[in-house]
């Protein structure tokens, strides 16, 4: 009898971290390049820099698996990420120190040409999201 409930037992643990470890995977990223490199700490992060990679043809649908580069103007770092299915993007953003309004935001997709990116600062407080829009056109 005793065996018994050592394997129930341990049958048991095993279900339960299974099913933590599938719902840990399942919960993780809802952004554009997931969870990864471009998250950190709070205390750390910059201004994080979002939108979309639309297509002016089709009334700004989006344009998904657009590659979305963030570079700082004359200096030599640079975020590289891509849209999700909808054409969504994220950044999390450089550092503190860095200006949001020295970054550049471009976007490319084979078959496509950037006509321009439209940029959009939510407010005025400083670490605010910036919205940059891809606004792109078939080749």
């Amino acid at each position: 009898m005793n065996r018994f409930r050592v394997a129930l037992f341990t049958r048991s643990l095993v279900a339960l971290g299974l099913a933590a470890g599938v719902t840990l995977a399942v919960s993780g990223g809802a952004w554009a390049g997931g969870t990864g490199l471009d998250e950190r700490d709070e205390d750390e992060a910059g201004t994080p820099f979002f939108g979309f990679a639309k297509d002016l043809g089709l009334r700004g649908k989006g344009i998904a698996d657009t590659k979305v580069v963030a570079e700082i103007k004359g200096g030599n770092a640079s975020l590289v990420t891509r849209t999700d299915a909808q054409g969504h993007f994220r950044i999390a953003g450089f550092g503190k120190d860095i200006d949001p309004g020295t970054v550049e935001i471009t976007c490319s997709k084979e078959g496509y040409k950037l006509q321009r990116a439209a940029r959009r600062r939510l407010s005025n407080d400083p670490g605010s999201p910036v919205e940059v829009d891809c606004l792109m056109v078939k080749q």
